[in-house]
């Protein structure tokens, strides 16, 4: 999921998260928290105020990404 919405944020913003231990590392938080809220509902949302160069990150994940996602495949095979 953090891969997915960086890729959004460089594609709108030009700047790449991963380039920024301090925004990765809290990207990462929030995606998690996402991740909780996304296995009762069907979408959360994600706002990180001034991620880099204060830029604010504000985005909305359905839960639909997250099954898609590479990790939930593996997940689904190991149960």
């Amino acid at each position: 999921m953090a891969e997915h919405i960086a890729s959004e944020f460089l594609a709108k913003h030009g700047l790449d998260l991963h380039k920024n231990e301090k925004s990765w590392v809290k990207l990462l938080h929030k995606c998690a928290d996402a991740k909780e809220v996304l296995s009762a509902n069907k979408e959360a949302q994600v706002y990180i105020e001034g991620i880099i160069d204060g830029i604010d990150l504000k985005t909305v994940v359905k839960r639909e990404v997250l099954e898609q996602s590479s990790v939930f495949a593996v997940i689904k095979e190991q149960l």
